[in-house]
């Protein structure tokens, strides 16, 4: 999807984030992450402009999305976001091959 957003988001530093809010509908299913080992399953993952977002997490309760970032943003720009969850099981669904 694309997110052009209304205010220039400036760097932020230390303990300081910008977050990114997606609220979607209860019709989806969702599964909350979980680890297997050292393996997590339905592990969220958040790219904004094509940087990986670290502080990507999903709240399967109230159904949001969060994305927590540091780097800037200007105003009225068209940024496209990628959002997607992580099964290492099963490559259909953006997971890898045991090799």
């Amino acid at each position: 999807m694309k997110f052009a957003p209304s205010i220039t988001f400036g760097t932020a530093s230390g303990a300081n984030y910008h977050q990114i809010k997606l609220t979607y509908p209860s019709g989806f299913t969702d599964t909350a992450e979980f680890p297997i080992r050292d393996l997590y399953v339905f592990k969220p993952v958040c790219y904004l402009n094509n940087n990986r977002i670290r502080k990507c997490t999903i709240d399967v309760d109230n159904n949001f999305i969060l994305m927590n970032f540091q780097f800037s943003l200007t105003a009225n720009t068209a940024y496209h976001i990628y959002f997607s969850i992580l099964d290492p099981r099963n490559v259909d669904i953006n997971g890898f091959l045991a090799t």
